[in-house]
C-alpha cells in the first residue's frame, strides 16, 4: 500500500481533474487539474470538506453524486454547464467513482 506521500505523488501525476474523498467527504487529496475545476479557489482543498470548497457550479450535482456513490457503491456521471466569456455555456463531465481496499 502507498504511503500518504507516495498517494499524493500518483494524484498530483494524473492529467484528469481528481479530487479524492474520504467517507466523511473531506478532501484527502487533490491534483492541480481537480483543483481547477471542481473547487472555487487556487487554496488546498485537502482536509476541508469538498462542500465548503466545491465551485458553486460544482456543489449540487457533484454533492448529489457523491451522497449516490457514498450509498449505492456505484459510480455516477454528472454534468455542470461552465460558462464561457462569450456568454454561452461549455458542458463538462466528471465521474464520481467508489475506491474499494482490495
Amino acid at each position: 500500500m502507498a504511503s500518504p506521500i507516495e498517494a499524493r505523488m500518483i494524484v498530483d501525476a494524473l492529467p484528469t481533474p481528481l479530487l479524492v474523498l474520504g467517507s466523511d467527504q473531506v478532501v484527502l487529496a487533490a491534483n492541480a487539474c481537480g483543483i481547477t475545476t471542481f473547487t472555487q479557489g487556487t487554496a488546498d482543498p485537502v482536509g476541508k470538506n469538498f462542500k465548503d470548497v466545491a465551485a458553486e457550479i460544482w456543489r449540487v450535482p457533484l454533492g448529489e453524486a457523491v451522497d449516490y456513490v457514498t450509498r449505492e457503491g456505484r459510480a455516477r456521471t454528472v454534468s455542470a454547464m461552465i460558462p464561457a466569456p462569450e456568454a454561452t455555456a461549455d458542458p463538462c463531465d466528471a465521474v464520481v467513482q467508489p475506491i474499494r481496499r482490495q
